[in-house]
């Protein structure tokens, strides 16, 4: 069966059913080891893969959990400190960052999406959002 989606470290997960073992449904996960997002529900992750230019790719299902590649690699870049250090045609997201959600930038460059967060002592761009928007934020959105 031919698949134009390549195996990457990144790949998906939606659980059948929520146990004790995972806060959402939907995960994104990275290398294994860590959440690079996740997803109370298929409109929060439709809404993100549309937003950030990706497809997913069903691979099948195992102990229960519906397993999922992606058609583009995430990168986390190092953190920036100003504007002027991401590249041309970085895209601001809010998103995640030591915690809070602030202005994140991504750029998709067709194989990798580069994700930028700022450095939180950079007060300059690391602007958190209040309590109520962050939890607002999460309920729409989800979070990555």
């Amino acid at each position: 069966m031919k698949n134009d989606f390549y195996w990457n470290r990144n790949y998906m997960t939606i659980a059948k059913s929520i146990n004790e073992k995972h806060r959402t449904k939907i995960i994104i996960h990275k290398n294994w080891q860590w959440y690079l997002a996740e997803f109370d529900s298929l409109e929060q992750l439709h809404f993100f893969e549309n937003v950030v230019g990706f497809r997913t790719c069903y691979l099948g299902m195992e102990n229960g959990i519906a397993r999922f590649s992606l058609s583009h690699e995430f990168e986390e870049e190092k953190y920036f400190w100003r504007l002027s250090e991401l590249p041309a045609g970085a895209k601001p997201i809010k998103a995640l960052c030591n915690g809070s959600i602030v202005t994140c930038y991504f750029l998709n460059d067709g194989k990798i999406i580069h994700w930028y967060r700022p450095n939180p002592n950079a007060r300059n761009v690391y602007k958190p959002m209040t309590l109520q928007q962050h939890i607002r934020h999460h309920e729409v959105f989800g979070s990555y």
